[in-house]
């Protein structure tokens, strides 16, 4: 049986086995206002006179805004989901309709209202386009950008994962510019592919599954002016080292006991220790290395610190890859010399 609050019109129902005999008074739970129980035997009498009074043709009726099902146009509260039709209690009354959708629309509603407010707040740099950069930046660029990506989607598990990627590809980086250039050009692109399948792939499926791709795009201006800034330093530094580790081993290359072709002297030249000398005939003479061009392969050396005793170094290769040296000293005298032994 259902008893309405003449008060606030909020419905109550009461099961066939709890409907007293008699007529009783009791409160509204809605209002706490007075309501009045009709018992069994004038229950029969009171439905009679209701029907009689009132024709159903007379009575307006309009669907529920909620929940779809039929009740009277007067309704201020719909008396199968309970949900105020004044816009009284509106908070409440979406949440008694909410819990009237059946589970399985609910569920998708909250899902379509969790993802439409994570598209109006998240703002991400592509992670396709992220990886597609790490090509041209290293791994270490991305990987960045992906570490920011998931603080922002607030998983800082794999923020942090994302930055452990980072620090590797910065050790790779300056292994790449110690190591010689085949085997550090194949370390950078094993890491690459590593870090795009085992870790940026679960970015670009975690975005697409869970926004469809969808939110506001970063802009790139910043990233890939910091990228690009970066870069120019890795390559000075590269070519740097690169350069210096060319002299060191030209200076080592030279090191070692020679013969004068024209004059078979034998002479022993040391560029590859702190004190660098060379032995002409058993005397030594101090020198300090000017400059080196490793174009032409060419020492310039300072002699006993002088600097207006010049003499050069000058490899000449043949064919085979070996060669021999061609010394000048500073009056413009040149020998060839022919290697002998290492030292």
């Amino acid at each position: 049986m259902e008893i309405v609050c003449k008060n606030c019109n909020t419905s109550h129902y009461l099961s066939d086995d709890r409907i007293p005999l008699e007529t009783k008074t009791g409160k509204c739970k809605q209002c706490s206002a007075p309501m009045t129980v009709l018992g069994k035997n004038a229950l029969g009498s009171i439905e009679l006179s209701l029907t009689q009074s009132i024709p159903p043709e007379q009575e307006a009726t309009k669907n529920c805004d909620f929940c779809g099902e039929k009740i009277l146009a007067i309704a201020k509260k719909c008396r199968h989901c309970g949900s105020m039709l004044d816009g009284s209690n509106a908070f409440e009354s979406q949440g008694v309709a909410e819990q009237n959708i059946p589970p399985s629309t609910q569920h998708h509603t909250e899902q379509e209202m969790s993802n439409e407010n994570e598209t109006s707040t998240i703002s991400l740099w592509n992670p396709n386009a992220a990886a597609n950069w790490s090509l041209l930046f290293s791994p270490v660029f991305g990987a960045w950008l992906h570490a920011k990506n998931w603080s922002v989607l607030g998983d800082e598990g794999k923020a942090k994962q994302s930055m452990y990627w980072v620090y590797g590809g910065i050790a790779v980086l300056i292994l790449a510019i110690l190591l010689p250039e085949k085997i550090g050009r194949s370390m950078g692109m094993v890491y690459l592919f590593g870090w795009y399948f085992s870790s940026a792939k679960q970015q670009v499926k975690h975005v697409k599954e869970r926004l469809n791709n969808a939110y506001e795009k970063e802009s790139w201006a910043k990233p890939i002016g910091i990228a690009v800034a970066s870069f120019l330093i890795v390559v000075g530094v590269a070519v740097y080292f690169d350069s210096d580790l060319q002299q060191e081993s030209t200076l080592t290359d030279v090191s070692g006991v020679w013969r004068a072709n024209n004059d078979g002297a034998m002479v022993t030249i040391k560029l590859d220790e702190k004190i660098k000398s060379i032995n002409v005939n058993g005397r030594d003479i101090p020198v300090t290395v000017k400059s080196y061009d490793d174009e032409n392969k060419i020492i310039t050396l300072v002699v006993n610190n002088d600097p207006a005793i010049i003499w050069t170094v000058r490899q000449i290769l043949d064919k085979d890859e070996k060669f021999t040296l061609d010394f000048t000293l500073q009056d413009g005298t040149q020998d060839n010399l022919s290697f002998v032994r290492s030292l």
